[in-house]
């Protein structure tokens, strides 16, 4: 018995671990803490923004987040194909190939980002006045806050090149920490302002100072810490650019299938009812989301990780971690999303009030579903670029994407938000058909059934926690209570995965 113990113990040593898992497990580390600051810090922000804007102008707010998310509009798919050529070169050496790739890429941002900025620019009146349903003495201001929003596009692309090299180098390290105060910063300046009695237009032009900040201070540490001379002067190089769009061209369909998925739910929203029912639904996505893109980021360095393994013929190694990665997120995605489906009412009280959580409870316990699902696509999502099956991620994201845009379409004439959440989850069938497609193309796996039971974890899971809502609705919602809703996910969950692994091994390649 002491002798597995001792034997447990030194398997759970970081120390004894390859350099491969120590890496991995530090990218993961910077990673996370990267993306989780800004949404920590907003969600904690929020009900002031909400208190002091009022919930109009926090729509409007939340209306240019969306517009300013649609940078993959103009992006045309350069920031996953610097990533992945900056990777690709990294591994074979060649620092001369590191510094074309991202100069070139400079070049192509810098053109598309004053494109997007103009477009914006000559757009907005008509969004503003024709398209969004905006009350007409918010014009101006609407105009405005919209053209800052081209602004904050045009910046957030020098951002991504420098970005993306240090992803590309795995050293999501040293990028995050300069993201990371600067996401502090933003936050905290944007208080500052609100409660000093400043509006939306004040907010959004701060943020956009403080990330052309950021993205000065990525430049200065790639070429003091990496040595790599890359100034802001961009590089017309044609053979480099050719290799960076032929791969960003699908990349850039990926991105755009991402807007349909992400993004025109909320544009939608705001055209098909109003800033103040975009203001709810946006809280309960700011909120949900997270169950998503906490693990993505986590898990980021696995695009880059795949790549550079393909090069290496280390294909075993791939399949190794696929799968471990799989189970993992998985896991951690029921423990996060199952006790926000369960508590969606108390959290919201707690949050954002009792009359918030009267008009969101059900459209956050139906988002927390579907995005703990969705969870599942992020390791096949990242293995299929890494690895060159970017054109096959590209037809299911858009398939996916497309899916989502028109069944929120369908369903916000006879739901409303309730129909709009509900639309999410148009995204599983598409899901299971490219991770099938995947297992055969990658692994040589031909069993159709392999992808479903990896929901298997999440329907157990949340099928038991079904009767325990109207329970749980009496109950006052405590350190214990919440602790012991996550134990009980996460345990169920594990259960779920090991039992399932044992009926059917989905690591076992059948062919």
């Amino acid at each position: 018995m002491l002798d597995k113990l001792l034997s447990l113990r030194k398997k759970l040593d970081i120390a004894n671990r390859s350099e491969l898992f120590k890496r991995s497990a530090h990218n993961t580390m910077w990673s996370t803490l990267d993306y989780l600051v800004l949404p920590i810090l907003f969600i904690v922000a929020t009900p002031i923004f909400v208190g002091h804007l009022g919930v109009e102008m926090y729509g409007l707010w939340m209306l240019s987040n969306t517009l300013t998310g649609f940078t993959g509009l103009f992006a045309f798919g350069l920031t996953d194909a610097t990533i992945k050529f900056v990777s690709k070169y990294h591994a074979l050496d060649d620092t001369d190939g590191v510094v074309r790739v991202a100069q070139s890429t400079l070049l192509m941002y810098g053109s598309l980002g004053l494109f997007a900025l103009a477009a914006t620019f000559f757009a907005a009146p008509f969004l503003v006045e024709k398209v969004f349903n905006i009350k007409p003495q918010d014009f101006s201001l609407a105009i405005t806050v919209l053209r800052l929003s081209g602004l904050g596009i045009a910046v957030r692309f020098i951002d991504s090149v420098f970005m993306s090299v240090f992803q590309g180098y795995q050293r999501y390290d040293l990028s995050a920490k300069v993201t990371i105060p600067a996401n502090i910063l933003t936050v905290v300046s944007n208080v500052v302002l609100v409660l000093m009695g400043f509006h939306v237009k004040e907010v959004v032009t701060c943020s956009i100072a403080v990330l052309a900040l950021s993205a000065l201070s990525k430049s200065f540490l790639l070429r003091r810490i990496l040595s790599l001379k890359i100034n802001l002067i961009p590089r017309f190089d044609v053979r480099t650019i050719k290799e960076i769009w032929s791969y960003g061209m699908y990349s850039w369909v990926q991105d755009m299938s991402a807007i349909l998925l992400g993004q025109v739910d909320r544009l939608l929203i705001a055209s098909l009812l109003s800033t103040s029912a975009l203001a709810y639904y946006s809280v309960c996505l700011q909120l949900a989301q997270q169950i998503h893109a906490v693990l993505s980021k986590g898990t980021a360095f696995l695009f880059p990780l795949s790549s550079a393994s393909l090069e290496s013929g280390n294909k075993e190694g791939m399949r190794r971690i696929y799968f471990k990665a799989l189970r993992l997120v998985t896991v951690v995605a029921v423990g996060i999303g199952f006790p926000l489906f369960l508590f969606a009412d108390k959290v919201l009280t707690v949050w954002m009030g009792p009359a918030f959580a009267e008009h969101a409870t059900i459209i956050l316990r139906i988002l927390a579903f579907g995005f703990t699902v969705l969870a599942t696509s992020i390791v096949p999502y990242y293995y299929m670029n890494g690895i060159g099956f970017v054109r096959l991620n590209t037809v299911f994201g858009f398939i996916s994407g497309t899916a989502v845009a028109g069944s929120v379409v369908l369903l916000i004439p006879s739901l409303g938000l309730p129909g709009v959440a509900l639309a999410r989850l148009a995204n599983i069938p598409v899901g299971l058909i490219s991770r099938t497609i995947m297992h055969r193309r990658v692994f040589g796996d031909m069993r159709w059934y392999t992808s479903l039971l990896i929901l298997g974890p999440i329907i157990v899971t949340f099928l038991l926690g079904l009767p325990l809502l109207d329970w749980l609705s009496s109950q006052k919602i405590g350190i214990i209570l919440l602790g012991g809703a996550m134990c009980f996910s996460g345990i169920v969950a594990s259960l779920a995965s090991f039992l399932f692994s044992k009926i059917i091994p989905i690591e076992t390649v059948q062919s």
